[in-house]
């Protein structure tokens, strides 16, 4: 039985080796659908000519070229040195593109482009790369509302480009840009933050813009000093989001945000303008076997609800704040997977943020791991 899907890391600074092992790596398959090339290291900083050697290679199948600050596959998680990973697939059909715009209105042009080329709002996969200035919470909005198309994505290393390889072979360069897949089903996602809560969630009884002011009703910043007063080494403190109820004892799905001011004179913390009266929040830190544990959790959810599906294989972005900065020791998260999904073809990297459905539409994320599976019907 010929494979449906396959990836590939390379080690060095060769773009040359690459483009080889890629081209090589699609003859053992059934005419690629398309195909991801994330480079990180010293092979990001030669992301230009990796996408210039893919345009003249003819390969036949359109490939998005992103960076981060390190790469994923089955193999294992690559981080600190240069390397490149890069997943194909058969199956359904894809298209690479980029877009150019301000930072502000980056994201803006993304939900633009990906509504003009679904006009019929088919089902589709949307794989997302863009550069992280500018690029906020509240910018992410802009990607609301396109209910046929599930958006999964990270951002790059800064000031980094995006490369798009059409099939023809056609290269074209922006801030951002996207891999979308229709024809095969649309991945079951997964969101895991690493985070160890300081509190239970309490709602948000006032704010002023993107500041809290109070939770149910105490002074925000007192509440902050009452639950860190007794962190040790002056830990990073997060506020962890809830926007919805969780179901029977499992905690609801978070969204991390920096403190990122605090105001003395109305006791209130500035943390982001998607903070609204009603919603539920926390003070949390990162914690590694929170995260493990979380992280566990969560897949296995994933596979009871991929129950009767076959795996082929899956896309997983890990914030840079994750892997061995956090568990001091590589490859815990893809171990989770590898135990629970078998030896499936994975790709992924480390980013700057991660962008995955929270609730019903696209949000941005931070210290989190986002796990995107593609299975088809057993």
């Amino acid at each position: 039985m010929r494979a449906t899907a396959t990836s590939l890391v390379v080690r060095g600074e060769s773009p040359a080796r690459l483009v080889s092992s890629l081209r090589e790596a699609g003859k053992a398959l059934t005419r690629p659908a398309g195909g991801l090339v994330i480079a990180a290291g010293g092979m990001a900083t030669k992301i230009a000519e990796i996408a210039a050697a893919l345009s003249r290679a003819e390969l036949g199948f359109p490939v998005l070229v992103a960076s981060g600050s390190g790469v994923i596959t089955e193999r294992g998680e690559v981080e600190g040195e240069s390397a490149a990973a890069a997943l194909l697939w058969v199956g359904g059909a894809a298209e690479a593109w980029v877009v150019d715009a301000k930072e502000s209105e980056l994201c803006l042009q993304l939900s633009r482009e990906l509504a003009a080329r679904n006009t019929m709002a088919r089902p589709e996969t949307a794989l997302l790369f863009v550069r992280p200035n500018g690029v906020q919470p509240h910018t992410i909005e802009a990607l609301h509302g396109l209910k046929a198309t599930r958006i999964l994505g990270a951002g790059t290393l800064a000031d980094s480009t995006v490369y798009a390889v059409a099939g023809s072979g056609s290269l074209s360069a922006g801030a951002g840009g996207a891999l979308t897949i229709r024809g095969i089903p649309r991945p079951i996602v997964a969101s895991s933050p690493a985070c160890k809560m300081l509190m239970p969630l309490r709602e948000i009884s006032d704010v002023r813009g993107p500041m809290v002011l109070a939770i149910e009703g105490e002074p925000a910043l007192e509440v902050l000093s009452t639950v860190a007063h007794a962190l040790v080494d002056q830990p990073l403190v997060f506020v962890a989001l809830a926007t919805e109820r969780g179901q029977d004892s499992v905690r609801p799905p978070l969204l991390l945000r920096a403190v990122q001011g605090v105001d003395p004179s109305r006791h209130g913390l500035l943390v982001s303008e998607e903070v609204r009266v009603g919603m539920r929040m926390a003070f949390a830190v990162r914690d590694a076997s929170a995260a493990r544990a979380d992280f566990e959790m969560r897949i296995r959810e994933l596979a009871r609800q991929s129950a009767g599906a076959a795996p082929r294989f899956g896309v997983c972005l890990n914030c840079a704040g994750r892997g061995v900065s956090l568990y001091k020791n590589a490859d815990t998260d893809l171990r989770m997977l590898k135990a629970r999904f078998g030896e499936i073809p994975w790709i992924g990297s480390f980013s700057s943020f991660e962008i995955a459905p929270h609730g019903d539409e696209p949000a941005l994320h931070l210290y989190t791991g986002v796990v995107g599976l593609f299975t088809s019907p057993s």
